[in-house]
């Protein structure tokens, strides 16, 4: 979600984010301007190395890091079959690394294995099938990978490979989420059930369930997901917010597969009163949005004594205290022609918002800035935006759309997301048009306070991704591009096309 904000009259002249090239290798690609040219970061969570993997069409190379960012040693293998496509996770065991890739199925698994003491690489594809499961996400914790499934049910399904590379199943119950599907029914919505979603339905949209990488800034249209799944040190966290009545929370230990659960009340069970809710985990405390086109409530409660920090009611006719930012309207989309579209409003008038996200899938974001919180409250929806006046503007060139008050959006390069890592994704929704093709319209409000919940006055600073936006403005089209996390740091490597060569940088908070 792309912001037009000022620093805090606090941090007036201060730049809170700083970056440092930490690494460059020439021809680290055989065609520096082959648009197929990736680069993957996989971080040694034990003692820091980083490996550096770049897939091209004939080959895969890469470089081995220390924590200090010199080389250890260099590697080169040829690539999987075009069909493993997705990167999906790694393990590092000693001086084996092994990264795995699936097709775009998820029905398919293999690996190259790089022994990086005896420069030698191994292809295997593994012999596994999901089958009937709903394949979620990835998660690398102490340098093992686990996969996870849904099945029939309210079964979920943990994986991790042993040390032949078969994979070894752990199943816990998600039976607490299930909840009537309609009031006083018998009939029960299960875990699978939300897990898959129910096509063309607006509470329950396929794939209605989303990763976050809480380290990073997230947008509206990805925390409106009404279920995320977080990883913090050794837990895998599921927040489901599907109940109109409990926000459940699903804790699940990594090193032991047993499974915490714990259950927090909306905050209110009319219906009539607050129609959307959701809510949003961050520093150990779960953020809570409910909204109708009367009323919003936020509140903020502490998960370690599960009490109430902070509350904050808004009526129609009210003016939003807490507020950094104007109310902005946001809509993005993809026109004819392919010209990405972001176009943005503000409102005046509390009812508006209210109004607007009412009629939206509501979301809340937290980011910390120094000691402080960053909070992103509102809606999103989808909408079709080569309808109408839409249209018309397809036909208008960049050059005039760019001098319109929304422009074309876009980045100089296709991100390429991947399961095990969503920071480039989140960079690019943050600043660009949605990667879809479908349309969406945004209502927010920015706010920031301390970490006591007090709201702090004046204009919000820019946040880490705002700095990364701001640098690469001073770049000549970067191609294969990533942004990752590695040592609790984000990192921003890219290839100079024109010199053929590969840098890395390390973005520090001062």
């Amino acid at each position: 979600m792309k912001k037009i904000i000022l620093c805090l009259l606090i941090f007036l002249s201060v730049n809170l984010f700083s970056q440092k090239k930490v690494y460059q290798q020439d021809s680290l690609f055989l065609n520096s301007f082959n648009k197929q040219n990736q680069s993957f970061a996989l971080s040694n969570q034990k003692n820091g190395d980083l490996f550096i993997i770049t897939t091209q069409r004939k080959t895969t190379k890469g470089v081995l890091l220390d924590s200090l960012y010199n080389i250890k040693s260099n590697f080169e293998a040829e690539p999987l079959p075009n069909k493993f496509k997705i990167f999906t996770g790694y393990t590092i065991r000693q001086n084996k690394c092994s990264i795995l890739f699936t097709d775009e199925k998820h029905s398919k698994l293999g690996l190259l294995e790089f022994d990086t003491k005896e420069n030698s690489y191994i292809e295997k594809k593994l012999k596994f099938k999901f089958g009937k499961e709903k394949y979620l996400e990835s998660i690398v914790y102490n340098n093992e990978v686990y996969f996870l499934t849904s099945s029939k049910g309210s079964d979920v399904n943990i994986y991790k490979l042993d040390k032949n590379y078969k994979l070894i199943k752990n199943t816990v119950s998600f039976e607490k989420v299930a909840y009537p599907r309609i009031p006083n029914s018998s009939i029960k919505i299960s875990a699978s059930t939300l897990f898959r979603g129910i096509p063309h339905s607006h509470e329950y949209p396929q794939n209605g369930y989303i990763k976050i990488e809480s380290r990073n800034p997230n947008t509206i249209e990805t925390t409106s997901k009404k279920i995320k799944i977080y990883q913090k040190e050794n837990f895998v966290l599921f927040s489901f917010d599907n109940n109109p009545e409990k926000t459940n929370l699903f804790y699940v230990n990594l090193d032991t597969f047993e499974l915490t659960h714990k259950a927090y009340p909306k905050v209110s069970k009319n219906r009539d009163l607050y129609e959307k809710n959701n809510s949003y985990i961050f520093d150990d405390k779960l953020f809570q949005i409910a909204s109708s086109n009367e009323l919003l409530n936020f509140r903020v409660l502490d998960l370690k004594t599960d009490k109430i920090i902070k509350e904050f009611i808004v009526k129609k006719e009210d003016s939003i205290s807490f507020k950094n930012s104007k109310i902005t309207q946001e809509k993005k989309g993809k026109l004819l022609a392919a010209i990405k579209f972001d176009k943005s409003k503000e409102l005046e008038k509390t009812s508006k918002f209210l109004k607007n996200i009412s009629f939206a899938n509501l979301g809340i974001s937290v980011f910390g800035i120094g000691n402080n919180y960053e909070v992103i409250l509102g809606g999103t929806k989808n909408y079709d935006p080569n309808t109408g006046a839409y249209i018309a503007l397809a036909v208008l060139s960049a050059g005039t759309l760019a001098a319109t008050s929304g422009g074309v959006a876009g980045l100089r390069y296709n991100p390429t997301p991947t399961p095990y890592n969503p920071s480039i994704y989140n960079y690019a929704t943050y600043h660009s048009a949605r990667l879809a093709e479908a349309g969406t319209e945004s209502t927010f409000i920015h706010c920031f306070f301390d970490k006591n919940i007090n709201h702090i006055t004046g204009e919000i600073s820019p946040n880490i991704f705002d700095r990364i936006y701001d640098f690469e403005d001073t770049l000549q089209k970067p191609r294969a591009v990533n942004i990752f996390i590695h040592q609790n740091k984000l990192h921003y490597n890219y290839l100079d096309s024109e010199n053929n060569l590969f840098q890395l940088y390390k973005f520090d908070e001062n």
